[in-house]
């Protein structure tokens, strides 16, 4: 009921507008003539499908930001990398080095504790000889240089 209201409220209106001004229905059927003229043009002009370009990879240096980006990292990886890896093999030699070094020291500590424990086991014998001598003594060691004086002076 609501639209046949509306239908007849949208007559009214057109009737009073024609009756009114010839000249805007004039200027309104005009307007309404090239939008449709102009919609049927463009509905039958034939058009070509959007056809996906392929892009190589080489499309990439057309632009001179990205081809000088590209440049530089080129550069700084070509630095970089094989300083890089010089200088892990540098700190592999001298790593390798120091445990050489580090494995003689060890070797060559462990000949001196040898060498010391040989040297601490004397036998009983040899023990007793020592210290036989050191009470033979007439004079400590260290009053033997004043005792070989007194020696000298007495003769």
């Amino acid at each position: 009921m609501n639209n046949e209201i509306q239908k007849q409220d949208s007559r009214i209106s057109d009737s009073v507008l024609h009756e009114e001004d010839p000249q805007v229905e004039a200027a309104l059927r005009n307007f309404r003539q090239s939008v449709h003229s102009w919609s049927e043009q463009e509905y039958s002009r034939t058009r070509m499908p959007a056809v996906a370009s392929r892009r190589s990879s080489w499309s990439l240096f057309a632009n001179p930001i990205a081809a000088w980006g590209l440049a530089g990292v080129l550069a700084v990886s070509a630095i970089t990398v094989p300083t890089g890896i010089h200088f892990r093999h540098e700190q592999q030699r001298i790593a390798a080095e120091q445990a050489a070094a580090e494995a003689q020291r060890q070797e060559e500590l462990k000949h001196q504790q040898e060498v010391q424990q040989a040297a601490m086991k004397i036998s009983d014998e040899e023990l007793l000889s020592h210290i036989d001598s050191d009470l033979a003594q007439a004079a400590p060691d260290a009053m033997e240089p004043l005792a070989s004086l007194m020696n000298e002076t007495q003769q």
